[in-house]
């Protein structure tokens, strides 16, 4: 489904909030950390502490590739590459490529917020928090905006373009994709790799898609799951791409698509479970319930990752971070600091990118758990 979504950044506070409701210290029933040594298929990146590291495995002994304070995501963001070989680091207002083995290479200044909070009116800002890879791990889009004088004014501002910038190219070499004054938009995507699709507000009940094609933006008739068909009926084919940008259904996502759910047994405790063994939990955790009355696992709703290759899961509780072997059925405890970034997009992951023909309602690119994570949690 698509609809018009605004990002929402939720303050530590919220957290501490949630953290507080916990009614035990150690809310896990029969808690048995194992030590071992995890092997992902291939390289990820990984934070301890204030230290960025890149390796198949999340070991303080892996080489730092840049220092910045990752126990924030307001201050610090990470964004990897498709095929997991760079990524984009944003630390404050700055923007490196990182890429293992080099040194970290400014590429941008000013990044900020989607409502560009720490510039004054009339600044110029990038919006990095939706920061496109392409599909290739070529080159990486990133809106541009000018402040504007008030929140509400900001979205879908009128002096918003799209920027492309080549990672590949010594010179930083940076494009203006789509121009100031025809990129009010609140979600773009690609296809094949160059066609870049974006929604754009003619007014608040109008809001159609558009594609840019050899230099011209061209209006969108429909749009479905591998093929793009224009007003005057030419056709793109090829399947939509986005990379998926954390927020709080990172876990959601991420478990569902590898398989994974969380469901209540009859002692209301809550087991972790896989869909091939839905009666043979990883682990148990205690049920509690929050001052609102829900009921709750422990388990954060942001920073679950699962590492290349499916085997070892990265999980955030309360008061735990654990890494989860679901071939062997042990996990392990890691640093509570440590933090894992993998990339999650719509090519690896089929069935997350929610496509469907635009009509005259307010419109954004949504990516959607497999299933529910929290299975019978209301029965």
């Amino acid at each position: 489904m698509l609809k018009r979504t605004l990002l929402l950044i939720l303050p530590a506070g919220l957290i501490l909030l949630a953290i507080a409701t916990h009614s035990k210290a150690d809310n896990f029933v029969d808690y048995k950390p194992s030590a071992f040594a995890e092997q992902a298929d291939a390289p990820f990146f990984f934070s301890l502490g204030d230290k960025l590291k890149y390796g198949t495995s999340i070991s303080e002994s892996a080489p730092t590739l840049l220092e910045a304070d990752f126990s924030n995501p307001l201050k610090t963001s990470v964004y990897p590459s498709p095929d997991q070989t760079k990524a984009i680091v944003v630390v404050g207002d700055k923007v490196y490529l990182v890429v293992p083995g080099n040194q970290p290479r400014l590429i941008l200044r000013d990044a900020d917020n989607e409502v560009g909070s720490n510039h004054a009116i009339g600044d110029t800002f990038y919006r990095h928090y939706r920061l496109q890879w392409s599909s290739t791990s070529r080159y990486v889009l990133i809106p541009r905006d000018r402040k504007q004088a008030s929140v509400a004014s900001q979205f879908f501002s009128n002096d918003q373009a799209l920027v492309r910038i080549d990672t590949l190219h010594h010179d930083d070499l940076q494009e203006i994709i789509i121009p100031s004054g025809m990129f009010r938009s609140s979600s773009y995507f690609l296809v094949n790799d160059e066609t870049v699709c974006f929604n754009f507000e003619v007014n608040e009940n109008t809001i159609p898609w558009r594609c840019k094609i050899n230099g011209n933006t061209e209006e969108i008739r429909s749009i479905s799951d591998n093929k793009i068909i224009l007003v005057d009926a030419r056709e793109i084919r090829g399947k939509p791409f986005a990379s998926y940008h954390s927020n709080i259904k990172e876990t959601e996502l991420w478990l569902t698509h590898c398989s994974f759910f969380m469901a209540k047994r009859h002692d209301e405790s809550i087991g972790f479970f896989r869909r091939d063994r839905p009666n043979d939990p990883y682990f148990v955790v205690n049920s509690f319930y929050n001052f609102k009355g829900n009921l709750l696992d422990g388990l954060l709703q942001e920073g679950a990752a699962v590492l290349p290759g499916g085997r070892f899961v990265f999980l955030k509780f309360y008061d735990k971070t654990i890494l989860l072997d679901s071939r062997d059925r042990r996990y392990k405890a890691l640093p509570f600091n440590a933090h894992c970034y993998v990339n999650f997009n719509s090519a690896d992951h089929a069935g997350s990118f929610g496509v469907v023909s635009h009509g005259s309602n307010f419109l954004a690119i949504e990516f959607k758990p497999a299933y529910p994570l929290r299975t019978n949690y209301r029965e």
